[in-house]
């Protein structure tokens, strides 16, 4: 992989600010596949998850090529890892709580200036590859991340999505990758609350999408998604060669790489659950 110094804002004149469109949610609540949808528009720049630990593993980029020679990661990839980590090793270990209780966490200012110089690195090196891009967008989908960019973004420059999905679908999600019921149970109805709590409380403007009606009504969300973007998002998907997703759900990226068949019915959690347990689910839901 490469080796390329990392370039400090200092050494970046007049840093670009590229608006960002963050996409909140649970694991497994469909964010991977959001992402792509919305780089159905070709201002869209789809990066997946940015909170990622990238930098453990090789990466694949959903535009086709390893890291090493895909045209947006090859020469930027030990840079874009550095600057992340920098910017993330204080507070992605940090305990929730304030955000449940206090309603935010507040971040210092070395942290803080990390995060400008992420944003605003990446910021650049999207408009280099794509000058007429709109947004470039974070599916990372956590509540912590998104109060660490509240802090270094300016509001007119960050859109949230939040996306929700059926508890039945999610739960049997995370039991098909070997989470426990009662986990996943627990894991989406607390990450609701902490995400909910923290919208409220700071007065964040955000749009909620609805994953289970994309099957049959996407038309409809994506004509709510653009008229709170302010940009059109098409009905159908068109593979433009703009999304360099490195991580994410594994399996949604891949099939973007390769020729994405469609939408499908979000019904496998009935093949999954117990009847017990979807009883369960019907009466907490």
């Amino acid at each position: 992989m490469s080796t390329e110094p990392i370039r400090l804002l200092n050494d970046i004149p007049d840093a670009p600010s590229l608006p960002m469109i963050y996409i909140l949610g649970n694991s497994h609540s469909g964010s991977t596949l959001l992402g792509f949808l919305l780089a159905s528009n070709p201002h869209l720049i789809n990066l997946g998850e940015i909170k990622s630990k990238t930098w453990l593993k090789d990466r694949f980029c959903s535009c086709g090529h390893p890291v090493n020679t895909c045209p947006f990661y090859q020469n930027y990839f030990s840079t874009f890892n550095a600057l992340k980590q920098a910017a993330f090793h204080k507070i992605r270990s940090r305990s929730l709580a304030p955000l449940l209780l206090a309603g935010k966490m507040k971040t210092d200012p070395d942290t803080k200036a990390n995060l400008n110089q992420l944003y605003s690195a990446v910021s650049q090196h999207v408009i280099e590859h794509y000058p007429d891009a709109r947004y470039w967008i974070d599916t990372s989908k956590s509540t912590w991340l998104l109060n660490a960019w509240l802090q270094v973004i300016p509001a007119k420059d960050i859109r949230i999505i939040w996306i929700k999905r059926c508890l039945h679908a999610n739960v049997g999600s995370f039991v098909k990758r070997g989470s426990s019921f009662w986990s996943a149970v627990i894991n989406i109805k607390i990450n609701n609350l902490i995400t909910s709590r923290f919208l409220k409380r700071n007065h964040v403007t955000y749009l909620e999408v609805n994953y289970d009606r994309f099957y049959d009504a996407y038309a409809e969300e994506a004509a709510a998604i653009s008229a709170f973007l302010g940009i059109a998002v098409p009905s159908s998907y068109a593979s433009l060669h703009n999304h360099h997703a490195i991580s994410g759900n594994r399996m949604t990226r891949q099939s973007f790489t390769d020729q994405f068949s469609g939408l499908r019915k979000d019904d496998e959690w009935k093949n999954i659950l117990t009847g017990y347990q979807q009883k369960i689910l019907a009466w907490i839901s």
